[in-house]
């Protein structure tokens, strides 16, 4: 299970993935494994890293699917020229005016 979560590209490097047994009897072994992700990252990576503890349980020698790809944003900076194209969006009109109050109005001026 070390491996799987070490070769997930989603699992982070630092600091390095922890597993411990945490409970064994004659049915079952328990264990826990602490791996830090991306937030956008960590649903996705528990279920694949609980299913692959279901398949090895199952067959230690079955080949495994492969790390679902990252939902996570890329942390590198932005490029120039990679911004969104902010000139075709159109700009909303300035309006500084403000709502005339009934004082302020002319009286109506009859006919």
């Amino acid at each position: 299970m070390r491996e799987r979560a070490e070769s997930d590209p989603r699992v982070r490097k630092d600091p390095p993935v922890q597993v411990e047994v945490t409970d064994l009897s004659e049915a079952f072994a328990q264990a826990a494994i602490r791996a830090w992700t991306a937030r956008e990252d960590f649903a996705a990576v528990k279920s694949d890293l609980i299913l692959a503890a279901h398949l090895l349980s199952d067959d230690p020698t079955r080949t495994l699917p492969p790390p679902r790809p990252s939902k996570a944003p890329d942390p590198s900076p932005a490029l120039p020229g990679d911004r969104p194209l902010d000139f075709l969006r159109r700009k909303s009109a300035k309006r500084d005016r403000k709502p005339k109050s009934a004082e302020t109005q002319p009286p109506p001026q009859a006919d």
